[in-house]
């Protein structure tokens, strides 16, 4: 026989609807989205799906976005928004409902955040990555950055110009990496949030182990495996979109293997079981610029398929 709703939870189911709703209107009125809005959106359709079910959370989002295009009548704003509230709650609600390991929730949350890399890339145009190299460089050029770096740097004009032309052309190249490491720390925010929320109320349980146990999921591995594949691939065969693509991987994969081999850096030095002169290897690999953080990113990546700390494989 199913538990009578009492008052105080309809109350809380009321707020979360009224939040659910009121958040993303209000900063659709106001066009005060940015990274603080895509996190507090979220938590609202978690609780919605966790207390009610995952239906309950979707109807509810489709409101939301009906109600964002009514405010802004961009179709962009609407799916974009549409995309971030029905994947990264879904993926969040699917994790803590089946006690996910935060590894593996954030892991899915981020990868549902493709689409809208995807999609915002779409609506650039036809050729996205040369539209926003010539965005950059107007960019560049109203700043008056190319005076600044004749004066800062005592070059000419000459080669103040190229400088800028290179520095346009790497920012439009890995914008969508960029872009999908944002989506990462929004999901990790969001996961944070909702984490707490609906341990307060909600009971639910997800622990979050020291930062020397971060890990993902082993099949992870397989993204940087397509990435290096397309870049391969692309230069091999001078596409550049997949060369492109495959730098954009590459250069996601480095940034989150850097933290996973940081963490597994840590745990080695807190490890009674590690002899000293792998620790003393270690602190030169740190001290080693650029080549130290290759190395640490290399050690996080293989410890996805290897796992050099033992850590059993997430749920």
């Amino acid at each position: 026989m199913n538990k009578p709703v009492t008052f105080k939870e309809k109350t809380k189911d009321v707020l979360a609807v009224a939040a659910a709703l009121g958040i993303p209107l209000l900063a659709a009125s106001f066009d005060a989205w940015g990274f603080l809005a895509d996190i507090l959106v979220i938590v609202p359709f978690v609780w919605l799906g966790l207390r009610r079910s995952e239906i309950y959370a979707v109807l509810t989002a489709l409101l939301a976005v009906a109600g964002v295009y009514f405010i802004t009548q961009s179709a962009f704003t609407a799916v974009s928004k549409g995309l971030l509230l029905l994947g990264v709650s879904f993926a969040l609600i699917t994790g803590f409902k089946r006690a996910w390991k935060p590894g593996k929730t954030l892991y899915w949350g981020s990868l549902v955040w493709l689409p809208y890399v995807l999609f915002s890339l779409y609506v650039i145009g036809p050729d996205p990555i040369g539209q926003l190299q010539k965005a950059y460089a107007d960019m560049f050029q109203q700043a008056n950055m190319l005076q600044v770096m004749q004066n800062t740097w005592g070059i000419d004009a000459s080669q103040a110009k190229d400088a800028l032309l290179q520095y346009s052309q790497i920012g439009a190249t890995v914008f969508p990496s960029v872009l999908f490491l944002n989506g990462i720390a929004v999901v990790g925010g969001n996961f944070l949030l909702s984490r707490y929320v609906v341990q307060k109320g909600l009971g639910i349980k997800t622990r979050i182990g020291p930062f020397r146990e971060w890990t993902l999921p082993w099949y992870a591995i397989w993204g940087a495996i397509l990435g290096l594949a397309a870049y391969l691939a692309g230069a091999n065969w001078n596409i550049v979109w997949l060369t492109d693509t495959g730098l954009n991987i590459g250069f996601v994969y480095f940034v989150v293997c850097l933290v996973l081999g940081t963490a597994i850096t840590s745990y080695l030095f807190t490890s009674a079981r590690v002899p000293r002169f792998v620790k003393i290897l270690l602190l030169v690999m740190v001290f080693l610029s650029v080549y130290g953080l290759i190395m640490i990113a290399a050690l996080g990546l293989f410890d996805l398929v290897l796992n050099f700390r033992k850590i059993p494989e997430s749920t």
